[in-house]
């Protein structure tokens, strides 16, 4: 890299975002496909999950998706936008460019829009370029987004690559600010003579595709994993001592490292080389895998929107990829870290923006005909379903969308039923732009929003929860229990009501839903008697639930030990945003506070007002119910009834719902 002057203006990074697809595929997974174990992954790369996107998503809806999430925390049109700089390796198509479908979701209407194909040091060209281009006064804003579907071109017969790559999209909005602040340095390099280390060897210009590539499984991915070793450890050591010398510093200035995910020995090779502190070095790969050119936009904003990169920070930044590419950038970070639990409205375009928290029902919210006009309307939707019907070996939709109703009601059926209508809701204010700060779910809604979150793949939600509703009503016809709602009445006197009915049997407030609305749980005789000294207390009504058996009481003991049991064969990831635990009412956002809290849920009572309080006194201004019914937005409005909330079950209600929040549609049919 020769020394060059400083440009006509400073160049900085004001807003970040990043999407990866609801899909987790966990080594386990792979082992199904290939001969390997998740040790033999992780030993060698780091690597636990990855995501897969839904097969009707292309890389420019990854995109799309990051972008605005981007150009939100930026405060910016995309209308203002100047020039789109796309890096991917894995294009919708050739022609157009992935950059110009993107432009046309975005309706970035003034912007220049291209493709930069340099594997995963794209977003480090993409960098070099957008300070080019605005330090020299060609643009004021430059969109920069890296994007892959490599699920799309990695080859599942071949253990050593199918375990690496994943899916995923990251964006950065970069704009002038004073000179000798921002980005200080960029190092770009190439070597065309290690082309053959990390190669797709047909379908261009070189070797079309026909029959013979395909039969040889030319459109994959071919790697020389021994070969790329100590090129992609020296070559990102360079790159970033370099830039950092240019910037003025010395290694230990570095406050936060953001290497390329691609192998964890390699970002520890490499981190050793610079002297760094694991602290300074962040580190995501266990949970995304090797996302290329989405990897470093990726981390970069989880960490903005983690509060851990901040104003005055200095960043670096370094990726290798194939071709062979390799570069490095250094930053003093300018962009104000956004608030996390401010109770101010932002405003964008002249509209009203909340902070979200996304709510998800429970158990008896289930009726025939939930979720088809959804469905209909949207692909990803009707994707939900078909993923459902796959993973469960029978058609979910069918009962869902016809019935019969008693079918439907049982809950080996109702718990995964209601999980896919919740989800199918949640894809498409996914899809819109809607971003949550929060989630929460009643009881089963939990699962919902575990897959919203990022912590649990839908395959496997649907999978435990189908376990969870059988092992649920064979601990009823094990230990009969009833469950009756109290109405009118205090938590306290509730409590003290099933305090004096112990002597009967045992008798709990299982469901602490809103004021003077209190579900008891426990054994017939015990709850026959709670109720009637609710009653005495001054109850106003005490209804029998028609249920199979006392949920969230100490008679679920033997479906607690089997729901722990299938929660011990799925992977749980650390989540995107915090999730509000119904056993605790606080916020649980690390891998294995959610695995304790939902195990423990069972046995629990379900804190449903503390925790609904918990998020208005976070700041949260609006609450959005996903999924079958309205009985979360009744509970609310008891609980504080200024609240604003809406609800998504259908697309009328999905429509009135984005237009009210100030975001434009993006339908997936």
């Amino acid at each position: 890299m020769s020394l060059r002057p400083e440009t006509l203006r400073g160049v900085t990074i004001t807003g970040t975002g990043m999407y990866v697809p609801d899909q987790i595929v966990t080594n386990h997974d792979l082992a199904k496909l290939v001969e390997t174990t998740d040790e033999w992954v992780v030993e060698r790369t780091g690597i636990r999950a990855r995501r897969k996107a839904a097969p009707e998503q292309a890389s420019s809806d990854l995109a799309l998706i990051a972008c605005q999430r981007a150009l939100e925390m930026a405060k910016v049109d995309a209308k203002d936008v100047d020039q789109i700089i796309l890096a991917t390796t894995t294009p919708d198509r050739i022609l157009p460019s992935c950059g110009c479908t993107l432009q046309k979701k975005l309706g970035a209407t003034k912007a220049a829009a291209y493709d930069v194909f340099a594997a995963c040091t794209g977003f480090v060209y993409g960098m070099g370029m957008a300070r080019g281009l605005i330090g020299g006064g060609m643009a004021d804003t430059v969109l920069v987004v890296g994007v892959e579907t490599l699920s799309r071109i990695v080859d599942y017969t071949d253990r050593n690559t199918c375990v690496l790559f994943g899916d995923g999209a990251g964006a950065a909005v970069f704009q002038a600010c004073e000179p000798g602040t921002g980005i200080h340095a960029v190092d770009m390099h190439s070597d065309g003579e290690l082309g053959e280390v990390l190669e797709v060897p047909a379908g261009i210009s070189r070797n079309p595709a026909n029959e013979h590539t395909v039969a040889a499984r030319e459109h994959f991915i071919r790697m020389q994993g021994k070969k790329l070793f100590p090129f992609a450890v020296r070559s990102m050591e360079d790159a970033t001592r370099k830039c950092v010398e240019r910037a003025g510093w010395t290694t230990d200035d570095v406050q936060m490292f953001i290497p390329h995910q691609a192998n964890l020995r390699i970002i520890e090779g490499v981190r050793e080389r610079l002297g760094l502190p694991e602290d300074r070095v962040y580190v995501n790969i266990d949970r995304y895998g090797n996302t290329s050119s989405a990897s470093i936009p990726i981390a970069l904003d989880e960490l903005v929107r983690a509060g851990r990169v901040k104003p005055g920070d200095h960043v670096a930044f370094a990726a290798f990829g194939g071709g062979a590419t390799w570069g490095a950038s250094t930053m003093t970070w300018t962009a104000p870290v956004p608030r996390r639990r401010s109770g101010r409205s932002r405003r964008r375009g002249g509209r009203r923006r909340v902070k979200l928290a996304f709510l998800f029902p429970g158990q008896g919210a289930q009726s025939v005909g939930m979720g088809r006009a959804l469905a209909d309307a949207h692909e990803s939707a009707r994707d939900a379903f078909a993923t459902a019907d796959r993973v469960l070996g029978y058609s979910l939709s069918t009962m869902c969308w016809e019935g019969p109703a008693e079918d439907l009601k049982k809950s080996v059926h109702t718990q995964p039923a209601l999980l896919t209508h919740s989800v199918a809701a949640w894809r498409q204010v996914d899809a819109a732009g809607l971003v949550p700060s929060f989630v929460a779910g009643h009881s089963l809604g939990e699962y919902s929003a575990c897959v919203a979150a990022g912590a649990l793949s839908f395959e496997d939600a649907l999978r435990v929860t189908s376990r969870r509703g059988e092992l649920m009503y064979q601990a009823g016809l094990d230990r009969p229990g009833a469950m009756a709602a109290v109405l009118g009445l205090s938590r306290e006197d509730v409590e003290a009501a099933c305090a004096e009915a112990s002597s009967s049997g045992v008798v709990r407030a299982a469901n602490l839903n809103a004021p003077g609305q209190i579900v008891i749980s426990g054994e017939p005789a015990a709850v026959d008697a709670a109720c009637e000294a609710a009653k005495a207390r001054g109850a106003k009504r005490a209804i029998k639930l028609e249920v199979s058996g006392a949920f969230h009481s100490p008679l679920m003991a033997s479906a607690a030990d089997g729901l722990r049991e299938a929660l011990a064969g799925v992977s749980i990831s650390d989540a995107r945003c915090p999730i509000v635990s119904n056993a605790w009412a606080r916020p649980v956002q690390k891998a294995d506070e959610i695995r304790a809290a939902l195990e423990e849920q069972l046995l629990s009572s379900v804190r449903w007002e503390e925790s609904m309080r918990f998020l208005i006194e976070s700041g949260v201004e609006g609450f959005v119910e996903l999924g079958t019914g309205k009985v979360l937005r009744g509970l609310l409005r008891t609980i504080h009834k200024e609240a604003a909330s809406w609800n998504v079950e259908d697309p009328e209600s999905l429509q009135a719902t984005v237009t009210a929040l100030g975001s434009a549609t993006g339908s997936n049919a």
